[in-house]
């Protein structure tokens, strides 16, 4: 039996064609945009809570004129103090019924605007928030 070289193998098939690529790679293109959206989705409640907590304390920062930091624990309860020393004064606190994705430590200036604090994260509820009028963007 004599071996031809690959190139003169006849019908013997070596890899997929280019429309077998196209194929696959559409598939996952619609299962990516079928799945993508549900990765992304925030608890409405929880984001809802998050907004009307960061307003207060960002309304409390305009009508004092100093900075203000809220901070939120793991345990889902938030205190906003007066400066951003540790010492401030307490000015508000609670707990929030939904505990964040992430923790924050967010700070909110006496002009309105609002970031996070050095080595803090943004949590989900918060991701949509514009920093410089610390309000959510319109729908």
């Amino acid at each position: 039996m004599k071996l031809l070289p690959l190139e003169y193998a006849g019908n013997v098939r070596i890899g997929f064609t280019m429309v077998e690529v196209i194929v696959v790679l559409v598939l996952l293109a619609l299962a990516s945009a079928i799945v993508a959206p549900s990765l992304f989705t925030s608890h409405p409640e929880e984001s809802s809570e998050m907004r009307a907590i960061v307003g207060r304390v960002r309304t409390a920062a305009i009508r004092r004129g100093e900075t203000v930091r809220l901070r939120i624990g793991q345990t889902g309860a938030w205190q906003a103090v007066a400066g951003t020393s540790s010492g401030g004064e307490l000015l508000m606190s609670g707990q929030l019924s939904g505990l964040p994705a992430d923790l924050t430590d967010l700070i909110l200036s006496p002009v309105g605007t609002c970031a996070p604090a050095v080595g803090s994260v943004w949590p989900d509820a918060l991701a949509a928030f514009d920093p410089l009028t610390c309000e959510p963007p319109p729908r």
